[in-house]
């Protein structure tokens, strides 16, 4: 959970994401060599809202399997939205790995944050049994404010058309803030790591992920026996923003230093309270003295917990100031409430 505004990117393509190969006719479908030209297209949204805000994007860089789009016969336009146009088939590749990536600049703050989205076309050819892999995503690629549940990723290993289940392995991934890759384990809103279907849950999903499959062909009858093929799907969390907020039942401040008063995290999200029962995120609370050092003492372990924090009058020392820190799996935020005896 992140109270700063969240930045959501994808791609969007005026075909399909296949393309079909007749070996024996040699005719691709469609064409993108003729007038049905590949045509992609990045778009950029602030989360809770609905209108693309590309042309806040700047410095734009294209990639097609890590290499330079010209090598696939593609070109960038140079100003927003920074469509690429590929104007040639696959010949030399089963799939396109095509990449976008950009700086989005805040117009309120001035504050940049690096953007980038990821989209994968495949070539199927048909009149063979040549093996392609692709990903499917049956109920879409968003959470928005904790729905759906769970999204999925479907990995379909065809041959000549046919899917084929038997002798292959499965490896999920996800791609890092740092663009590496590393393995997804059933854990941390993932689940089906080393299956054909990967399910995970919005607390899988900060902002943007991107994930991808390898599978195995373990077949030792197999022409493609212990080759590798792989495929990419992005999931994104397109809720809006939630912001945290302190309430205090006696205000700021305790009177003649007696009594105490009862802090309260609020949740917000979208003009609307969420949490109210303290169950669905964790509250974990800190004391700083009046001089703004952490008190590491407090509470023994420096720490309290709950939704709801009761402040008696001994632990304000003339001034303190107390944070919440909310989490849920890999997400937080944090508010502040300063106190002080009268």
């Amino acid at each position: 959970m992140n109270d700063a505004v969240a930045i959501n990117s994808m791609l969007t393509t005026n075909v399909g994401l296949t393309q079909l190969y007749n070996k024996d006719t040699k005719v691709y479908a469609p064409d993108w060599s003729t007038g049905s030209f590949l045509v992609i297209t990045p778009e950029v949204f602030v989360a809770g809202t609905t209108s693309s805000v590309i042309s806040r994007v700047t410095s734009p860089k294209w990639t097609v399997n890590g290499k330079p789009v010209s090598e696939v016969g593609g070109t960038a336009a140079a100003s927003a939205p920074y469509a690429l146009t590929i104007k040639q088939n696959m010949t030399a590749a089963t799939s396109y790995n095509v990449q976008f990536e950009g700086t989005y600049t805040d117009p309120e703050s001035g504050l940049t944050t690096p953007v980038k989205a990821v989209i994968t076309l495949n070539k199927v050819e048909t009149g063979t049994a040549s093996p392609v892999l692709t990903v499917q995503q049956p109920q879409g690629m968003d959470f928005i404010n904790d729905t759906p549940e769970s999204l999925q990723a479907v990995a379909y290993f065809l041959r000549g058309g046919q899917e084929d289940t038997t002798n292959v392995t499965y490896k999920w991934e996800k791609q890092e803030s740092s663009g590496s890759w590393t393995t997804i384990t059933n854990a941390g809103g993932f689940s089906g790591a080393t299956t054909k279907t990967l399910t995970l849950t919005k607390d899988a999903v900060l902002n943007f992920l991107n994930v991808r499959v390898t599978i195995t062909d373990t077949d030792s009858g197999s022409a493609t026996h212990n080759k590798t093929f792989t495929a990419y799907a992005s999931f994104r969390d397109a809720s809006d923003p939630i912001q945290v907020h302190i309430s205090s039942s006696t205000g700021d401040k305790i009177v003649n230093g007696q009594g105490n008063t009862e802090l309260t995290a609020e949740l917000w999200r979208a003009g609307v309270e969420i949490d109210k029962e303290g169950t669905g995120y964790t509250y974990t609370w800190y004391k700083h003295d009046k001089t703004g050092t952490a008190d590491e003492d407090w509470n023994t372990t420096g720490s309290k917990t709950g939704k709801k924090l009761t402040v008696p009058a001994t632990d304000i020392d003339q001034k303190a100031t107390f944070v919440c820190d909310v989490s849920k799996g890999t997400a937080a935020a944090a508010s502040t409430m300063k106190s002080s005896e009268k």
